[in-house]
């Protein structure tokens, strides 16, 4: 009976079960991790396999860098004999790629390591504005994001987690993102804004795990503004269409009608009542106000000449036209505007 006792003692502390010292002359080893990588912040279980591990031994995620890593201890939450150990990815503060180490005896003996991958999150994208940008805005606004993991951990070479990258017709831009947000809002360079197109918003957060997410905003033409009230002084007049083919023809018509004023938007030429005598006067000037052409930029301003506005009537109605170069074709025309005489 006592031999078989022995027996049945020298058999489990051979398989480790008792845990307290590898048999002598056999070596601990760490031979793999499962699962080989997890997502960041996920808490994730890791089974760590060897040979002759023992209760006491301790496990910590040491950070691959070039410069240098950074170690986390990692809490052990449960041991399987002497060939297995369970342990929690919490302490991991950081996603990038890690030697998983065992270490006894107070971190002076490694036993051994193996390698795991702790993934950046994916950036997700639920809402952004402005849904356009203007061409030729001095002062664009500001494009914000709305989401998830906008933005990603920087590397322990300090270098970027992740960015966000336009490329649009006039430009590519890049905006690094120090830290995982919910909402950012970034400033847009005017000069990126200089001709119509589309705009493509990349968000990027780097590997391990990461990935991009993308979608398009357009940058559109601004629609022909007539610019009232003497914007270059008393009698002027703007006409402003950034993307007005060049060469493309002006016309605007002048009413001093009051039917403008009490029946707004009823008048034959494009809502403006003005009577054909005064419209067929004004197109046959021949020269500015009432039609010309668009500077190459497909802007133009020009001034209302001297007595154009009769003294006697306090108020004028316009509205403007955009005719393709060469053609009758109605390019755009503005909204009526109301020019008080000064």
């Amino acid at each position: 009976m006592t031999a078989i006792r022995r027996l049945v003692c020298a058999s489990i502390f051979s398989l480790g079960l008792l845990g307290t010292v590898a048999p002598q002359g056999l070596p601990s080893s760490v031979t793999s991790v499962t699962p080989s990588s997890v997502a960041f912040g996920s808490g994730a279980l890791i089974l760590i396999t060897g040979t002759f591990l023992i209760p006491s031994d301790e496990v910590w995620a040491n950070r691959i860098c070039a410069g240098g890593g950074e170690r986390f201890f990692l809490s052990t939450i449960a041991q399987f004999g002497g060939t297995q150990i369970l342990a929690s990815t919490a302490g991991i503060l950081t996603p990038d790629a890690y030697v998983i180490e065992v270490w006894r005896n107070g971190m002076t003996t490694l036993i051994g390591s193996v390698t795991i991958e702790v993934r950046h999150p994916a950036p997700i994208v639920t809402a952004h504005s402005p849904i356009s940008f203007e061409v030729g805005d001095p002062t664009p606004p500001l494009l914000t994001l709305q989401g998830s993991s906008l933005g990603g951990y920087s590397d322990c070479d300090s270098l970027p987690g992740s960015e966000v990258r336009w490329s649009g017709p006039t430009g590519f831009y890049v905006w690094p993102l120090p830290q995982p947000e919910t909402s950012i809002s970034l400033p847009v360079p005017p000069e990126l804004l200089l001709e119509p197109g589309l705009a493509t918003i990349t968000i990027w957060n780097r590997a391990p795990g990461g990935g991009t997410v993308a979608f398009q905003i357009p940058i559109t033409c601004a629609a022909l503004q007539l610019r009232a009230n003497h914007p270059t002084g008393p009698g002027s007049l703007g006409i402003r269409n950034l993307c007005g083919d060049p060469g493309a023809v002006y016309a605007t018509a002048i009413s001093f009608d009051p039917l403008n004023l009490t029946m707004p938007g009823g008048g034959f030429w494009f809502g403006l009542h003005i009577s054909l005598f005064d419209f067929a006067a004004q197109m046959a000037t021949g020269a500015p106000p009432f039609y010309g052409q668009l500077s190459f930029s497909g802007t133009s301003e020009f001034l209302l000449p001297a007595g154009a506005l009769p003294p006697g009537l306090p108020t004028a109605w316009l509205v403007s036209t955009t005719f393709g170069p060469g053609t009758f074709q109605i390019l755009e025309t503005s909204s009526i505007v109301r020019l008080e005489n000064p």
